[in-house]
């Protein structure tokens, strides 16, 4: 559990803070021409903190030879994602933020079935609760830190409010 808990905990730190500057940080290092890319990147950002998870269920499984069980997630996802993709692009317009919502909400889904299985399958408890917590503790505190920061450092440019914020979001 502690390991999973590290791997959850490393991404969360960085993206608790980083997901309310994803439009600036996409604006600095690319440009104002990419700036709509800002709420795509804010759910990719979220996303890898279940993508760290996916490592340790992907050795998990294959280690313990249950090679049928994680065939059948991943068939699963196959099948739930190209026509949720589909209806998303073609059918509701929502371009690349609707595929970045699918990804994190299929990447949350997934993350509980897997935790789900592998602890049942060994006996373990599940780690869900501490996760949810945490995540949102990391996010309240990330959002109260950049709305302060917003506030104080009104007049002050993006990439000297997204510094400020990293410093106090670090205390």
């Amino acid at each position: 559990v502690n390991g999973t808990r590290l791997l959850f905990i490393t991404p969360a730190i960085i993206a608790g803070i980083l997901v309310y500057w994803t439009t600036p940080v996409v604006v600095l290092l690319v440009g104002p021409a990419y700036k709509s890319a800002g709420p795509a990147f804010s759910l990719t950002l979220l996303n890898s903190v279940f993508v760290s998870y996916g490592v340790i269920v992907t050795a998990a499984f294959l280690a313990s030879g249950r090679t049928r069980i994680w065939a059948v997630f991943g068939i699963a996802y196959a099948v739930i994602s190209l026509p949720l993709s589909v209806l998303l692009l073609w059918g509701l317009r929502l371009g690349a933020v609707g595929l970045s919502a699918k990804v994190l909400g299929l990447s949350v889904v997934f993350q509980i079935a897997y935790d789900y299985c592998i602890c049942r399958l060994n006996g373990w408890r599940t780690d869900n609760t501490f996760r949810f917590w945490v995540g949102t503790f990391l996010l309240a505190v990330g959002g109260l830190t950049s709305a302060l920061i917003e506030w104080l450092l009104a007049d002050a440019s993006p990439s000297k409010q997204l510094a400020a914020a990293v410093f106090v979001y670090a205390l």
